[in-house]
């Protein structure tokens, strides 16, 4: 691609120098980071903006050169940017929705596996160099996974890869969708639930121990509540699934 792209914040997104923006365009413009006073001055002539988390007002967006066709978030959430402003000059919006779909579901299969096993109080035991976990009986509560009811709300990108891994750990699962368009019967066998509160349609088909996640990402926060996190996730632990130790 050779439109002329500039990127205004690399700084937050190549935080370990690995990032190579010379694949974006033959001529890239990458800037550490923009005040709003410098972003209109900066994007003069440029066709695609890319940003991550960077607020941009309507204002701003109704003051871009003509020249800009594409504002691109780099990252799942665009709530950082007028959409209706840009709608209006003309620009597409686009996000990179599943960037780290995978990383996060590893994130909350290794939450689970961790309050399963205690595995914070076992390092606490070993770090005060207490070996009892070895030497007799397991001292501390312990819960296999398999078998269980894993509730997921959410089956977006990271739900399905939630939902994975979770199967090859021979856990059933009970998920929420908020679209029809995530209902994929690839990862039969599923139960899915379709109503107007997922935690209430979740609990309700629950008899078992569970545990139950939900991942929230940045669609909904617009939708709903306007979070300013990518992610949000949460495990909860419902009925006796696991007596809770801190």
């Amino acid at each position: 691609m050779n439109h002329k792209t500039v990127v205004l914040n690399a700084a937050k997104m190549n935080f370990d120098g690995n990032l190579d923006f010379s694949v974006l365009s033959e001529d890239v413009t990458v800037y550490d980071d923009t005040d709003q006073d410098q972003l209109l001055s900066r994007i003069q002539g440029a066709a695609v903006v890319v940003t991550k988390e960077m607020p941009v007002s309507g204002d701003l967006i109704r003051q871009f050169p003509d020249s800009v066709k594409l504002i691109c978030e780099a990252g799942t959430g665009y709530n950082n940017l007028d959409l209706e402003a840009a709608r209006q000059k003309g620009i597409t919006v686009c996000n990179i929705p599943a960037y780290s779909s995978q990383r996060v579901a590893h994130t909350a299969v290794m939450m689970i596996l961790n309050l399963s096993s205690s595995m914070q109080l076992q390092m606490k035991m070993l770090a005060r160099g207490c070996h009892d976990n070895f030497t007799k009986n397991l001292q501390v509560s312990h819960v296999e996974v398999n078998n269980k009811v894993l509730g997921i709300i959410g089956a977006g990108n990271i739900g399905r890869e939630v939902i994975k891994i979770a199967q090859a750990m021979d856990m059933k699962i009970l998920a929420f969708f908020f679209s029809s368009r995530r209902r994929h019967t690839r990862f039969l066998p599923v139960s899915w639930a379709r109503c107007k509160s997922g935690h209430l349609c979740i609990l309700r088909k629950i008899s078992r121990r569970i545990f139950l996640l939900h991942i929230l990402n940045s669609h909904d926060n617009i939708r709903k509540k306007n979070f300013r996190q990518s992610f949000i996730i949460y495990i909860i632990y419902i009925h006796n699934a696991i007596p809770f130790k801190r």
